[in-house]
This record gives C-alpha cells, sequence and structure tokens, in this order.
C-alpha cells in the first residue's frame, strides 16, 4: 500500500507522497462564465466533467477520451478502456472506501481541523494509478471544495 496526504492550497487539492513529493492535484480554475475543474497527475490533464441527471455523475478523461466515469446512483466508478472494463464500488462508513472485486484499493480518511482546511491520510493499493486515486478524493472532498 501506498501511503498519501493531501492538502488544500488556494483553490488546489494537492496530493503528497510519503517523502512529501507532489504526486497531482485537483485543480479548479474560473472561466469568465464557469469554474472548470481539472486533475493534473505524471504531467498530464485529465478533464472533470459532471453528467447525467442533475450533474449528479462524473466523468473523466484525457480530452480524447473518457478514463473514468461514475455511477452515484449505484455507488461505482467505472474504468472504461478498450481492452477490458473495471468496476469499483465504494462506502462511507468509516471515511471514504473503494472496492474491486471486495479487495479494498482505496482508504481516505479525513481529518479535521478547528479552523483550517481539513487534511486528507489516504492508503492506496499498489496496482492503482494515481488518477483513480484523484478523482475518488474529489469524489471525496467535492463538498469541501465548493
Amino acid at each position: 500500500m501506498k501511503r498519501y496526504t493531501a492538502k488544500f492550497e488556494k483553490r488546489q487539492l494537492v496530493l503528497f507522497s510519503e517523502n512529501n513529493s507532489e504526486i497531482g492535484k485537483i485543480v479548479e480554475a474560473n472561466k469568465l462564465i464557469s469554474w472548470k475543474r481539472y486533475i493534473v497527475c505524471d504531467s498530464k490533464r485529465y478533464h472533470i466533467k459532471n453528467v447525467g441527471f442533475l450533474w449528479n455523475d462524473i466523468e473523466l478523461s484525457d480530452g480524447r477520451k473518457v478514463i473514468y466515469y461514475t455511477d452515484f446512483g449505484k455507488d461505482l466508478i467505472i474504468k472504461a478502456d478498450e481492452s477490458d472494463i473495471k468496476i469499483c464500488r465504494f462506502t462511507s462508513d468509516k471515511g471514504m472506501q473503494l472496492y474491486e472485486q471486495k479487495k479494498l484499493i482505496i482508504d481516505i480518511q479525513t481529518h479535521r481541523k478547528w479552523f483550517g482546511n481539513p487534511v486528507f491520510s489516504i492508503e492506496v493499493d499498489d496496482s492503482v494509478d494515481d488518477a483513480l486515486a484523484l478523482l475518488f478524493l474529489y469524489y471525496s472532498s467535492a463538498s469541501l471544495m465548493n
């Protein structure tokens, strides 16, 4: 398991490794009329788009194709790939947890401070790519980013 920490910096949520190097970040950019949200990870930019009924679901794309999409009605995150489809189920019992076939792959714990923004402790399975970890962190912290 990899251990990460996420902290708010300005209008960004930045993900750090155990040795405090930046892994990626969730950015909110103000374009004249609307807010644009995207994830920067491994020197790539992934666009976050709200879709579905009442814009409850999320699509994460690299500009050409959708990589991950969610079905929050059924608590699923789905990886869309040409070769296979990966389905992950999440729960919010004790923190936020993401499972793939009953195996815990991401665990996010929120540490609240009296004043100021919370800090997130994240444990990620070695098989999980950082874009999925950032997407799940975005979902877990979306109410705090607005």
